[in-house]
C-alpha cells in the first residue's frame, strides 16, 4: 500500500485462491474486496487468463481490489 501511495495509484489489485482459508479471507480482513467478473478491467481478465495458461483453474481464483488510503 505504501508503494501504491508513493506512486499515486488509486487501487491495488491481486489474484489469489478463492477457497484457501488463509488467502482470500486474509485479504478481506485487510480491506480487499472481490471483483465480480463483469466489473473486471481488461488487465484483470488478462491476469486470470495468464494464470490459467500456467495451470491455475480460473474457477478457483478470485480477483480482489482495495482502494489506496488517502486517494
Amino acid at each position: 500500500m505504501r508503494l501504491a501511495q508513493d506512486r499515486g495509484d488509486h487501487e491495488v489489485t491481486l489474484t489469489t485462491f478463492r477457497d484457501v482459508a488463509f488467502n482470500s479471507p486474509y485479504y478481506e480482513r485487510h480491506g480487499f474486496e472481490p471483483v465480480a467478473e463483469p466489473d473486471r478491467s481488461d488487465a484483470m481478465v488478462a491476469r486470470v487468463a495468464a494464470e490459467a495458461e500456467y495451470g491455475l483453474d480460473p474457477v478457483q481464483r478470485v480477483v480482489m481490489r482495495r482502494s489506496v488510503p488517502g486517494r
